[in-house]
């Protein structure tokens, strides 16, 4: 197979991703809950946080608690990032199982989903906890290493992300655990044009869009001030379309970046038949 066919390749799959959309709306759950759910738990908790001190303290706990307010913010900060990043990475393993279901059945749910994933309960933790170990220790290259360090934590991410995208597949996909899904990776090299052809060629789209979204943005603030000769129309108009757009543009890019690596996952490295891709 020509690289050129590899690289037709990497489209049909992008494609594909799409069109399993189209095939099951209940794809997009996953993604929305991704962008919506931990600002809902943030609101929660700060609220909780703060009638907890009221219930507790009474109307003195700004007097008892407020000098040591910046140690128990960072502590619940750092808590709260770890929980979400767990999060996160549970609701990705969500969506992968999810998708290969559509893929291999035509019908999926998201309780399908969550039962796999709570199958695979201790993996993901093991592989969220590796994952922020080499993303605390890059942050400390980033922080001490000067611009080699700098130079060497950007890749470190980018290439543990990378992984990350083709070890969750391994796990939830198959019976895998998390050092099998880890071993498996030397044979993902095999997919290499179409990994690159994403990330270099297709992901990109996504910031296009973005931009796209400004320049619309622009136009109909320009014109609407124009038409209604005040600026605060155009703003009206503009800025509510701008901030629904970067939604829609998110979570488009959460979909395809879990879906493609899904796609390619069963179909180049577990070589299992998908009809559409034949």
């Amino acid at each position: 197979m020509s690289f050129a066919d590899r690289l037709r390749g990497a489209w049909n799959i992008f494609k594909l991703a799409l069109s399993l959309l189209k095939k099951n709306r209940s794809l997009i759950i996953v993604p929305i809950t991704i962008v919506f759910l931990p600002i809902i738990i943030l609101v929660l908790c700060l609220l909780i946080f703060i009638k907890s001190l009221i219930i507790i303290f009474g109307s003195s706990w700004k007097e008892t608690i407020l000098p040591y307010l910046s140690t128990v913010s960072f502590a619940g900060a750092i808590l709260f990032v770890l929980f979400i990043i767990f999060l996160i990475t549970f609701l990705e393993s969500v969506q992968v199982w999810m998708v290969y279901e559509v893929l291999k059945k035509g019908k999926t749910s998201i309780s399908s989903g969550f039962e796999r994933a709570f199958k695979n309960f201790w993996d993901i933790t093991a592989f969220t906890f590796t994952t922020i170990s080499f993303t605390a220790f890059s942050f400390f290259l980033r922080s001490e290493g000067g611009k080699v360090g700098q130079t060497t934590a950007n890749v470190m991410d980018y290439l543990t992300s990378l992984a990350g995208k083709l070890v969750l597949p391994a796990m939830i996909i198959t019976e895998r655990n998390f050092k099998e899904a880890i071993k498996q990776l030397k044979e993902s090299t095999i997919a290499l044009p179409e990994i690159a052809a994403y990330e270099i060629g297709i992901r990109p789209l996504i910031f296009f869009l973005l931009i796209l979204g400004g320049f619309i943005s622009i136009t109909i603030f320009i014109f609407m001030t124009w038409v209604f000769n005040f600026w605060g129309g155009g703003f009206f108009f503009a800025f509510p379309f701008l901030i629904f757009w970067i939604l829609m543009v998110i979570l488009l890019s959460i979909y395809v970046n879990e879906t493609y690596y899904t796609i390619l996952y069963v179909k180049l490295i577990e070589k299992q038949k998908i009809k559409k891709l034949i």
